[in-house]
């Protein structure tokens, strides 16, 4: 899989920072390190929270994966540099327009309210209600509505495995219905659960 870095996604740091902002703070003192196998472990220090492996995103989940939870579409993958732990990547079809993906992972940080925190923070930046999906990780949540008084539907969710808060962001600008948007969403949420 070639990695190469898209505009598409230039509108979504603002939905994914906001998360990153509340699950990535802490004392100041976090960084990350290599672990040799192409994820990153971020330390803290001045906290219970032992260092937690993320999930290398464009290596554990394919396209071809992101393309059948998405409705049997095909999509290429591009590294996401705006994602806070520098570990994310976006999923694209060819006309920009239709179902897109950006999927990130970032350590729980309790300090900041955990899975809680990125749900109200999610729900502060979409003009939607969070629902919880039960069944999927240790827990998960999606919000779905417009970001930004914008036309289209969009999509966030969250889903904590152990350790981590792995985001979701579906985007489109087709018009395409709520459920639909939904459905993708709530799709890609339990393939990177089960990656992860």
């Amino acid at each position: 899989m070639q990695l190469t870095i898209t505009s598409r996604w230039i509108a979504v740091p603002a939905v994914v920072l906001a998360l990153a902002g509340l699950a990535g703070c802490g004392d100041g003192s976090g960084g990350s390190a290599g672990t040799g196998d192409g994820s990153t472990t971020p330390t803290t220090s001045g906290s219970a929270d032992a260092a937690t492996k993320l999930m290398d995103v464009c290596k554990a989940v394919s396209t071809d994966d992101v393309g059948v939870a998405l409705g049997g579409v095909t999509v290429t993958a591009d590294a996401d540099p705006s994602s806070a732990s520098g570990n994310g990547c976006t999923y694209n079809q060819e006309d920009l327009r239709a179902l897109g993906v950006a999927i990130s992972a970032a350590p729980v940080i309790e300090g900041n309210g955990g899975i809680e925190g990125a749900k109200t923070g999610t729900a502060a930046v979409i003009s939607g209600s969070a629902e919880d999906i039960d069944g999927v990780g240790d827990a998960a949540f999606v919000v779905v509505g417009k970001v930004a008084g914008g036309d289209n539907d969009q999509a966030q969710g969250v889903v904590q495995v152990g350790s981590q808060l792995i985001t979701v962001f579906v985007q489109q600008g087709n018009g395409l219905p709520t459920e639909q948007v939904k459905k993708a969403a709530v799709d890609v949420l339990t393939l990177v659960a089960s990656k992860a």
